[in-house]
């Protein structure tokens, strides 16, 4: 309902896979949703026990090799969900924060307001004007890398 209302809202969340007593059932649950939802961002980490937190003592716990092969296939069905998400902002022009330069590659970057600070990607770009950290500039989407989008600010 909310992507009805709202087409270019962009949905995003944090899952855990490995936590004691996490059967493949319940994993396989976990991936159905993913993939029904199609979260458009979605952080996901593997269970770590903690000393001193009761659930480092759970029995059933879950091995390292399981619960890293539960992350990367559930990070690559996301990648897929994604990549088919980033497209639709191809050749549009957003507004985006500056966030910063980055000498070496020789471009600026920042965030849109459908990219959450620290946890998302980033937008890179070029402008012929010199930004300032804290501009809101307009950056025509030319391009996709990985979970970064990149183009070029136009005023």
């Amino acid at each position: 309902r909310l992507r009805r209302a709202m087409p270019d809202i962009v949905i995003r969340t944090t899952v855990m896979v490995g936590f004691p007593g996490e059967t493949e059932e319940d994993y396989q649950n976990l991936r159905a949703f993913l993939r029904k939802t199609r979260f458009e961002r979605l952080g996901c980490f593997a269970y770590s026990a903690e000393e001193g937190t009761p659930a480092a003592s759970y029995p059933d716990q879950i091995d390292e090799k399981t619960k890293q092969s539960r992350l990367d296939n559930l990070m690559q069905e996301q990648y897929t969900i994604h990549s088919a998400s980033n497209k639709r902002f191809l050749g549009q022009t957003l507004d985006v924060l500056c966030e910063g330069y980055d000498p070496p590659a020789g471009c600026y970057y920042g965030r849109s307001e459908y990219l959450a600070p620290e946890v998302d990607g980033y937008v890179f770009f070029t402008s012929a004007k010199k930004l300032s950290e804290g501009d809101l500039v307009k950056v025509k989407i030319e391009e996709m890398i990985e979970y970064d989008l990149s183009g070029t600010a136009v005023f």
